[in-house]
């Protein structure tokens, strides 16, 4: 902690990401402040790839933004590494999401999510970087609804980083004042199998109701596939709105119902997604783990039931072929005694 203390060398970055046709994401800005808030780099960035969402809701970019911007991720590769010496430290929120786009690694490190927690609550549920500002900075970085800020976000962890070196912060903040909604109790419809090119925008008719689209830049991707959330104002209107979905009723690998939906992109283009009602998903995956973890240990006391029987099995004939092995060496040295007494005569 001293050594931290006493140098300038500490730098902090933000990302703001967009999600690529190919699944995967691309930085579109990267900012970066040293300890004094001065801005050491701010630019947009050319993806260099075919982009599926912006998500404008939450970056704040368009694809206007990126008209004729020139700046690529190597380019920003190239700045960083000038401005990270081996002695400097790099400060941020949810940090490896910013290194992973990046495509960079760093020595030395410091997590905002991860220095501060709850101080009750789920151990596994970090703290926000707004939540953070709010308890332990006396201010929001932003407003609910409004898009993050690069600059804004990278500013605040550096705040954030020197409040807690300096000692002028703890590292909990209060769980309950935070108004932090468990996912369990967020009413909403799981939205699988998305074409990794179809804009969230474009889910807002996929299904029936008045719903929003989860704004999580950490949606989960696999392949050219992607998952996100319809977020209802209640548990009423989601099950109403699952009824109302017309499409094939099938069964995902755990065996609970989901629908097959056929739509339209507002260019005429078809594609097909799945929907499925959460209602109790968190707690049914909960349980199925507790399950899971019940059947490895009645497996793995099964097995070990299965060795000690083979053990007890194999002993027994261990033991025939030791005697067989004992008769067997009398048999030959009463022979060769029998030789010897007939060459004597």
């Amino acid at each position: 902690m001293s050594n931290v203390m006493s140098t300038d060398n500490i730098l902090a970055v933000d990302c703001e990401m967009v999600l690529c046709v190919d699944g995967t994401e691309a930085a579109v800005r990267v900012c970066v402040v040293d300890r004094n808030l001065e801005v050491k780099l701010n630019v947009l960035v050319n993806p260099k790839k075919e982009v599926a969402d912006y998500r404008t809701e939450i970056t704040g970019i368009t694809a206007a933004d990126l008209e004729g911007v020139t700046c690529t991720l190597a380019n920003v590769q190239n700045s960083l590494m000038k401005i990270l010496s081996s002695g400097n430290i790099l400060a941020g929120h949810s940090l490896s999401n910013d290194l992973n786009v990046l495509k960079i690694d760093h020595a030395w490190v410091i997590d905002t999510s991860y220095i501060f927690r709850y101080s009750e609550g789920p151990i596994s549920r970090r703290p926000s970087l707004n939540n953070l500002c709010k308890s332990l900075l006396g201010y929001e970085v932003r407003k609910a609804g409004s898009p993050h800020n690069c600059l804004d976000d990278a500013c605040a962890a550096m705040k954030l980083v020197l409040a807690r070196l300096e000692q002028k912060a703890g590292d909990t903040i209060p769980y309950k004042e935070m108004n932090v909604v468990p996912e369990i109790e967020t009413p909403k419809l799981l939205l699988h199998r998305i074409p990794s090119h179809v804009p969230t925008e474009e889910l807002l008719t996929a299904i029936p109701g008045d719903f929003t689209i989860e704004t999580k830049s950490n949606r989960r991707i696999k392949g050219d596939k992607y998952t996100t959330y319809a977020i209802f104002k209640s548990l009423q209107e989601a099950e109403e709105a699952y009824e109302k979905v017309e499409g094939s009723i099938l069964k995902d690998t755990l065996g609970r119902p989901q629908k097959l939906v056929t739509c339209k992109l507002s260019t005429g283009e078809t594609y097909s997604l799945c929907v499925q009602s959460t209602g109790s998903g968190d707690c049914l995956d909960e349980n199925l783990s507790k399950k899971r973890a019940i059947e490895v240990q009645e497996t793995s006391e099964v097995k070990k039931l299965k060795t000690d029987e083979k053990i007890e099995e194999e002993t027994p004939t261990e033991n025939k072929k030791t005697k067989k092995e004992r008769k067997s060496k009398k048999a030959s040295k009463h022979k060769k005694n029998k030789k010897g007494k007939k060459k004597r005569a």
